[in-house]
């Protein structure tokens, strides 16, 4: 009847109006979602985007409309994102989808998120999409790798600690450096790195520093995990909070140990050569007054004839004045001013002979021991290498007392003569072993020795292009 009729056409105009109403109320979430949202028709053209995704890809609705879901992707994502759609094709819903998208201005845009697909008779009607923008965070996450691999691989120890010092992270130069593997140098603190070599009030002002949220520069010595001391140069930056308070600190820690043993020897030289310089200066000199007063002794003695008192004091005169030109020979001699000769020289024979005169002035309580094997011929001043044996064997010998044990030992190592002197002695501490080619340096007494012997050791033994240790 026309009633029922008008009542069906009255009940279809209320369901479209109310479908109408329903899409605008979705069209209008979906407009002010800050996703990315999207629908795509089964030819791969947009028929619809919202607002969020215009705005972040750069496109206006016209361009939209015109536009197959190919342009709006990165190049090298174009073939992933077909096989994607023909999935979606065969009802397939596709999730947790990363994918490169291009806007218009050639920005690259990183989303992430999930697409299905509507389905009528076995065809596609359409997808929908919904995309989160993570350029950003992946922008973040890219530069927080590059850190990372850029720390990893850094040549300088770095670790990181709570506020309480305890360390979190430790980098492969670290355990590289210190020797301290990271599993075990994680959870200890910087402790296991101490050396002694500073005091508490050095470590309180460093402290004091970083936790004040200020940046900590210095050089020290810390220790590696066998115990061997290295010198570091070290920045330690307090990583703050909103409020100012440290979270963490970050150590990097450069070992400097090489560049401060060159300088020490490099100072050690210019201090060896500007010692020989005037050590050699005053030596020569006063040589020359010695041989005037020898002279003169000599010519003083054939005067005196028989009086007893006087020749026994010119005798003391000749004496005292013989050991003194002994000591200006090795002050020349550690000057490098006392010209020698170089020739092939065979060291045996000289370490045999001065092994033979020890026997004879050494106490009898002290044993020596002779280790001498064949060894090729070296180019050097025989009488040099006579007195770098006589001074080894003299200062072991009066390290040792009365008794004790003195070997001498030669033998051939690959191309090189290596001579050993060992003794029984007390031995030397690091400081004093630092110090012993130091030119007038001597822990004896006054009195005994002059503190040149090793010195004058060390300076032949270089020229020579030896070693010693």
């Amino acid at each position: 009847t026309a009633a029922t009729e008008i009542g069906a056409a009255i009940a279809r105009h209320r369901s479209e109006r109310a479908l109408a109403e329903s899409e605008q109320r979705y069209r209008d979430l979906f407009e002010n979602v800050a996703d990315l949202v999207q629908c795509v028709g089964p030819d791969g053209r947009f028929l619809y985007v919202n607002r969020a995704w215009r705005e972040t890809l750069g496109y206006s609705e016209e361009e939209v409309s015109q536009l197959h879901f190919t342009q709006v992707l990165h190049p090298e994502e174009v073939e992933h994102c077909r096989r994607v759609f023909q999935a979606l094709s065969r009802g397939e819903a596709q999730r947790g989808l990363e994918i490169r998208m291009r806007a218009r201005n050639g920005r690259e845009v990183v989303v992430e998120g999930n697409l299905t697909v509507r389905m009528e008779a076995g065809r596609m009607v359409h997808t929908r999409g919904i995309f989160r923008d993570v350029t950003d965070r992946k922008r973040a996450e890219a530069e927080r790798d590059r850190l990372a691999a850029a720390v990893e691989h850094s040549a300088e120890a770095i670790f990181i600690t709570e506020p309480d010092g305890t360390i979190t992270y430790v980098n492969p130069a670290f355990e590289r450096i210190t020797g301290w593997p990271r599993g075990e140098a994680v959870g200890r603190t910087p402790r296991i790195l101490k050396s002694g070599e500073q005091d508490a009030a050095f470590y309180r002002e460093m402290w004091a520093t970083i936790r004040g949220g200020a940046v900590w520069r210095g050089r020290y010595v810390n220790r590696r995990r066998d115990g061997t001391p290295f010198h570091v140069d070290q920045t330690i930056s307090p990583i703050l909070d909103a409020a100012g308070t440290p979270t963490s600190f970050v150590s990097v820690m450069r070992d400097v140990t090489a560049d401060v043993e060159m300088a020490e020897r490099l100072s050690h030289m210019q201090k060896m050569e500007a010692l020989g310089t005037l050590s050699g200066g005053i030596a020569h000199d006063f040589n020359n007054m010695l041989t005037a007063i020898l002279g003169n002794v000599e010519l003083a003695l054939m005067e005196v004839g028989g009086q007893a008192e006087a020749v026994e004091a010119l005798r003391q005169v000749e004496s005292a004045s013989l050991r003194a030109r002994d000591l200006i020979a090795q002050i020349l001699t550690f000057a490098r001013q006392q010209p020698g000769e170089r020739r092939p020289t065979r060291i045996a024979p000289i370490v045999k002979e001065v092994a033979r005169l020890l026997r004879a002035s050494l106490p009898a309580s002290i044993e020596l021991h002779l280790e001498v094997e064949p060894v090729a011929p070296v180019v050097a001043d025989p009488t040099e290498i006579y007195q770098v044996v006589m001074n080894l064997c003299v200062n072991a010998a009066q390290a040792m007392g009365d008794t004790g044990e003195l070997t001498l030992g030669l033998r051939e190592v690959e191309s090189r003569v290596e001579l050993t002197v060992r003794d029984t002695g007390c031995g030397m501490d690091e400081a004093t072993r630092r110090r012993i080619f130091e030119p007038y340096f001597t822990t004896k007494k006054s009195g005994v020795g002059t503190g040149l012997g090793l010195a004058v050791v060390h300076g032949i033994v270089s020229s020579c292009g030896g070693s010693i240790e």
